[in-house]
């Protein structure tokens, strides 16, 4: 006994601090000798040994958890209470009487809220909640279950008040299951004092009475009217053929909204993933199902969180409790959780992008594409090189005394080259480059090393020719390229905006450490409209987020409804978050832990895959076709074109510049001679005059001749 009160005093000092002991100790000392006169008389030893009567059949490893007020505190300490929870690992809070549970306004207290963490952190097997104040008992129902600070799946005994099943609360009972509820009931002469043992009328639909379920009475000090167990371990697998309220939001795959053949909208139904999972679901657990949607489901889809705490759309019929279940292909996200609780993720999905692609038009460099830039680099030093090498070979034969190849003047010793192919330097430029055109050469050099120079050049010019005919070829039948964006850095860095529904996809990138996540997050737009986001992308100015699937289907839509899209859809290849997927809950569902097992048992077995690949089969066809193979086309033949275009640019501005240089430059020097029609220098004008005198000579020798010879001729 005196062990269990030190244990319990420890807990209370690590929790409260050294007042709380003092205030127990003192609480004890002076009311212990009354209550343990007045036990097996009082009430409140009725309610401690019923107590007591239920624990020692727990487990030893059994956590226990009491929750009293300054009332029934004490009674923690006495007979059998005590020996009941010998060995097993318990919690105390006592909570004062002005501790505000039930004003929305106001928290309860710092080491409240922490005692109630610990002993959630424990998990708690019982909760013995024994609160007289019926008003500050449901604020603490209300609040830990708000706070989710209640084991679901333990057991419960609390004192019966009326004030706990109003209709306002009736959500309250349908997560806390496994609860036993105690009041004195009427005296029997055979029997003596009766307490009624009642608890919630699960899996039985509470619509606005509530009518409990008794299970047994209770016999002071240790005995039981009936030889019934208290709590039924299997109580949240026995729905007995009742019906679950089903909230949906139609998002592929998990489901699909269809309407009747004669498109008559008010008769609706419903396929898809979730679809066949929960009626899997519904079989084994034996409920039956009513699916409906939210009014505002076509603007606020999922829902969002609105003033005051609550949410609209789907979310809000979870956050109310009116719906049992929501089928909406809800991401597993806190928040998502923060409404209600998420089964076991029966799959994962690609979160990514659909965004505008570009069929890109490179016909006007189509010349240039064949080779790459350092292949550019590497033909044109060879080109400017060969030049080189072919002058510095022809000139060299200067020094190779041959009567072939050098000329020498007997009269001066000068040593002149006799005239070949290569000797001009116009003639190093212009005879390598024809032969990269696969010009023939006039003629053959003379010399042998220069002979051997152009064979080997002749070889290159062949090789480099053929392989960029081939390369062009392929270029010019290979269909356009398409320019997309299929990572997150490139969208990130573009200048595309992107966006998708709702806050809580933005937060998906503004909450990440990844910093080019934060970049999109902090262009993501909200799009009420998922068509809308569509259209943007098509104008090719924007980027929808959206799951893989869903996006698929949205393009196989928008591809049936437009004859002809100005702009391809392409979705990224790179996913951008990969999300656990899961069906939602009502909060602290005492359905979740079964719901787990079978949710884990079909994806073992592959129907969940199957399921999947039914679901989608209908778009599944919205794959990205390749661009058809180009024929040759006067659009690729634009390459030649431009070519031919920049020729004559060059042309014509080389003439206009010649031009402009004749008549700026030439025409206005000083030494021009309009006779000559070019620039004479004295010293050249010297020499032009004594040319001229010796044409003029010539001329009259050659006049002379002729008609000393035309004389001659007459008179023969």
């Amino acid at each position: 006994m005196y062990k269990h009160k030190l244990l319990y005093f420890i807990l209370l000092y690590n929790i409260f601090g050294t007042s709380a002991i003092f205030n127990s100790l003192s609480s004890f000392v002076k009311y212990g000798a009354i209550y343990k006169e007045l036990e097996g008389t009082n009430k409140r030893d009725d309610v401690r040994n019923f107590v007591s009567t239920v624990l020692i059949k727990s487990l030893p490893t059994s956590t226990i958890c009491f929750i009293t007020d300054s009332i029934y505190e004490n009674e923690m300490y006495y007979g059998s209470l005590i020996t009941s929870i010998e060995g097993r690992l318990i919690y105390i809070l006592s909570i004062i009487d002005s501790e505000a549970f039930e004003d929305d306004d106001m928290e309860p207290t710092e080491k409240v809220v922490l005692m109630l963490n610990v002993m959630k952190s424990q998990s708690c097997d019982y909760y013995i909640i024994l609160i007289i104040n019926g008003i500050q008992m449901i604020g603490l129902l209300r609040y830990a279950d708000h706070h989710r600070l209640f084991n679901a799946n333990a057991k419960f005994i609390m004192l019966h008040d009326y004030r706990l099943f109003a209709p306002e609360y009736h959500y309250l009972w349908k997560r806390l299951i496994n609860v036993i509820f105690i009041r004195k009931s009427q005296m029997d002469d055979k029997k003596g004092l009766l307490y009624e043992l009642s608890t919630v009328p699960f899996p039985s639909t509470l619509r606005g009475i509530y009518v409990s379920k008794i299970v047994n009475y209770f016999i002071p000090p240790n005995r039981f009217l009936k030889k019934t167990e208290l709590f039924d371990d299997k109580k949240s697998e026995q729905i007995n053929g009742n019906h679950m309220n089903v909230v949906v939001y139609s998002h592929a795959p998990a489901i699909i909204k269809d309407y009747n053949d004669d498109g008559n909208k008010s008769q609706v139904h419903y396929t898809g993933l979730e679809i066949e999972l929960i009626n899997a679901i519904g079989r084994e657990m034996n409920f039956n199902l009513n699916f409906y949607e939210t009014i505002d489901s076509e603007y606020e889809k999922w829902g969002q969180k609105i003033a005051g705490g609550n949410y609209t759309g789907l979310l809000g019929e979870m956050n109310e409790a009116r719906a049992d279940i929501a089928l909406a292909d809800l991401y597993h996200t806190m928040y998502n959780y923060d409404v209600m609780d998420l089964s076991y993720p029966y799959t994962i999905q690609c979160l990514t992008f659909i965004t505008p692609e570009i069929l890109g038009d490179n016909s006007w460099k189509a010349l240039i594409l064949p080779f790459r830039l350092n292949m550019w680099i590497g033909a044109f030093l060879s080109l400017f090189f060969i030049v080189i090498v072919f002058w510095l070979f022809s000139k060299s034969y200067i020094f190779i005394d041959n009567e072939d190849y050098v000329r020498v003047d007997s009269a001066t010793g000068k040593k002149t080259l006799v005239k070949d192919l290569f000797d001009d330097f116009s003639a190093c430029i212009v005879y390598p480059y024809s032969m990269i055109l696969l010009v023939s050469l006039p003629s053959l050099p003379n010399r042998w090393s220069i002979r051997l120079l152009t064979g080997w050049w002749w070889i290159y010019c062949v090789l480099l020719i053929v392989a960029y005919r081939a390369s062009l070829t392929s270029i010019l039948a290979n269909p356009q390229p398409r320019l997309t964006i299929d990572q997150l850095g490139t969208l990130a860095n573009s200048r595309i905006k992107c966006g998708g529904w709702g806050e809580q996809n933005r937060n998906l990138f503004i909450t990440s450490p990844d910093p080019i996540a934060q970049k999109i997050g902090s262009k993501f737009e909200n799009i009420d409209v998922a068509e809308d986001g569509i259209m943007k992308v098509e104008k090719g100015e924007f980027a929808y987020f959206e799951s893989l699937e869903e996006l698929r289907r949205l393009r196989f839509q928008h591809e049936m409804k437009q004859s002809q899209l100005s702009q391809k859809l392409h979705i990224m290849d790179e996913c951008a978050i990969k999300m656990p997927i899961s069906i939602g809950l009502d909060k602290n569902s005492p359905l979740k832990e079964k719901i787990d097992e079978i949710i884990l048992r079909l994806a073992q077995g592959g129907l969940i895959k199957k399921w999947f690949n039914d679901a989608i089969q209908s778009f599944v066809s919205s794959v990205e076709e390749p661009p058809q193979e180009a024929l040759m086309d006067i659009k690729k033949f634009f390459g030649a074109l431009v070519a031919l275009f920049v020729g004559y640019l060059i042309s014509i501005c080389a003439f206009l510049g010649e031009y402009a240089y004749w008549s700026f430059f030439v025409k206005r020097h000083p030494k021009y001679d309009k006779y000559y029609k070019r620039i004479i220098l004295d010293c050249e004008m010297e020499s032009l005059k004594i040319a001229k005198r010796r044409r003029h000579q010539n001329n009259k020798n050659l006049l002379n001749k002729r008609s000393a010879y035309a004389f001659a001729k007459l008179q023969y």
